[in-house]
C-alpha cells in the first residue's frame, strides 16, 4: 500500500509540474485562428540575436525581424488538431512585453515542418 501511495504521489507531482495553466489570451488567439489547445507543452525565454535569426530563416518567422536584441517569451502548446499522419500539431506563440507578436505551427513528420497557423489551407486529417 505504501508503494502505491508513493507512486501515485510522484505521478501527481510530475503531472502538476507539466500542467502549466493555459494562458487565456493564447487560447483566444488560437481559437480566433480556428485551432484548439489540448495541453500546455513548454515555456522559455529567449533573447533574439542576429545570429539566432538565421535559424528562423523562413517566411513563417518574418515577424521576428523587428525583435533582434529583445527578450521574447516562447510558449508551445499541443493542439487537438492532427496532421495527415495523425500526429498532434504544435502551436508556438511568441510574446514581447506580454503581447503576442506572432506564431507558427509545427508538424512532426514534415520538412521543414513549419506551418502558418493563419493559413486557411491546413494540413490536417479533418
Amino acid at each position: 500500500m505504501k508503494k502505491i501511495t508513493t507512486i501515485l504521489s510522484l505521478l501527481f507531482i510530475l503531472i502538476a509540474c507539466n500542467n502549466e495553466k493555459i494562458n487565456e489570451k493564447h487560447r483566444l488567439y488560437l481559437e480566433a485562428l480556428g485551432w484548439s489547445i489540448k495541453a500546455f507543452d513548454t515555456k522559455k525565454t529567449i533573447e533574439l540575436s542576429k545570429d539566432s535569426l538565421v535559424f528562423y530563416n523562413t517566411d513563417q518567422y518574418s515577424f521576428l525581424e523587428n525583435y533582434v536584441g529583445k527578450e521574447l517569451v516562447v510558449m508551445t502548446y499541443e493542439l487537438h488538431e492532427k496532421d495527415i499522419e495523425g500526429d498532434n500539431i504544435q502551436a508556438i506563440l511568441y510574446e514581447h512585453n506580454g503581447e503576442i507578436i506572432g506564431s507558427v505551427g509545427k508538424i512532426k513528420n514534415a520538412t521543414p515542418g513549419i506551418l502558418n497557423l493563419e493559413d486557411d489551407d491546413r494540413i490536417t486529417d479533418e
